[in-house]
């Protein structure tokens, strides 16, 4: 007697896709099965295009991955999908986007040289108010600065 094994194509990847602001998106992807046979890997591919062609990131366990873009242009579109292979198959999310937020403008008003204080002023969505807090990050600790 013996057993004939059929390779099954692994689980559908998730994929969540959030801009967080004008140059930061996050990505959680994953995957809960390779299939048959059991192992794998799951790729994440990104561009501006709306076919992701990029490789950006691979893992080869099951569970999920977070992943935070940074340094991105503000008021783009980038897509992203993820695709999980076994040997023999393979199976992909659909393909996901997130828009990053227009870049805020920001301006300091110094009436002359001699000012020993300015006030920092932000515009966001056609409205400018003053700053009241601003924080800052030094060796990945938030602090107040302003």
């Amino acid at each position: 007697s013996f057993t004939i094994t059929f390779p099954a194509p692994p689980s559908t990847p998730s994929l969540t896709v959030t801009a967080l602001s004008h140059n930061t998106i996050e990505i959680t992807y994953g995957v809960s099965s390779y299939g048959s046979p059991s192992t794998g890997t799951l790729k994440l591919y990104g561009d501006t295009g709306e076919t992701p062609t990029t490789e950006i990131d691979g893992i080869n366990t099951t569970g999920s991955k977070k992943y935070i873009f940074t340094d991105l242009e503000p008021s783009t579109t980038y897509y992203f999908k993820a695709t999980a292979k076994n040997t023999k198959m393979s199976a992909s999310s659909s393909t996901k986007s997130a828009t990053t937020a227009s870049e805020p403008s920001f301006y300091v008003p110094v009436n002359g040289v001699a000012k020993k204080a300015v006030k920092l002023y932000c515009s966001v969505n056609g409205k400018t108010k003053l700053v009241e807090k601003l924080y800052g990050s030094v060796n990945g600790e938030t602090k107040q600065v302003l």
